[in-house]
């Protein structure tokens, strides 16, 4: 599905939905609606391309057809430290360069975690934890803020170093994503712990360095966007 921004910035996601019952958990893909705004000329598309190619036999969303907003065949029944491909990009359609930042909302949990040999971690006690790791490209993304204060999510902000050209798309910010290794049991199975990813762009010329354009045209930004921001500061 195609995405588009217009505009100092738009807002899209692609989220990872996990249902947990025990140990085991279903992975899906989906995509909210997209915001747009008429300032400058912004056009990009969110990706995740190897996520989309992984295959699907399912109708799991009931909507007629079997496509990439299925879950695919790997990611059903998942199990603790079990990886999966989840690989975020952006590609610049537009007429502008410009800076891209990525948004990526990672759910957390009380739950009781164990090493790689099976030994319960922090004294066998539940402790808050985000359920879900990765491994951010540092070559070319940079985190410019992060909040976990928040009882249910980790909320991290990340831009890429240089603008992108027109034409041009980034590096996925991560290539997959691990359960963390808990006890089964302890999450409610009817609960489904969402990784959200939504994607931000801003006209890069005379706009500054990627955090003075974020920070610019943040505090212009009307409630639509500043809804979809969940780092204010």
């Amino acid at each position: 599905m195609k995405k588009k921004w217009f505009g100092i910035a738009a807002v899209t996601a692609i989220a990872a939905a996990t249902m947990m019952t025990g140990i085991s958990a279903y992975l899906t893909d989906k995509e909210n609606k997209t915001n747009t705004f008429t300032i400058g000329s912004v056009d990009i598309d969110l990706k995740e391309e190897n996520w989309e190619q992984l295959p699907r036999s399912e109708d799991t969303n009931e909507d007629g057809i079997i496509d990439e907003n299925d879950i695919p065949d790997e990611a059903t029944h998942m199990y603790p430290t079990q990886k999966i491909v989840k690989d975020p990009s952006v590609l610049n359609q537009g007429n502008n360069s410009a800076w891209i930042y990525l948004q990526v909302t990672v759910p957390k949990a009380e739950v009781i975690t164990v090493d790689i040999d099976g030994k319960r971690l922090n004294d066998g006690k539940a402790v808050l934890t985000q359920l879900y790791e990765y491994k951010a490209d540092e070559t070319q993304w940079t985190l410019l803020k992060q909040n976990t204060d928040a009882v249910n999510a980790n909320v991290y902000l990340y831009a890429v170093k240089s603008p992108i050209e027109v034409g041009k798309q980034t590096v996925p910010l991560f290539e997959e994503i691990t359960l963390v290794n808990l006890i089964e049991g302890q999450l409610d199975p009817d609960e489904i712990q969402m990784i959200d990813i939504k994607a931000f762009a801003i006209q890069s010329d005379n706009t500054g360095t990627n955090i003075e354009a974020w920070n610019k045209y943040v505090n212009q930004a009307d409630d639509q966007i500043k809804e979809a921001i969940l780092i204010k500061d």
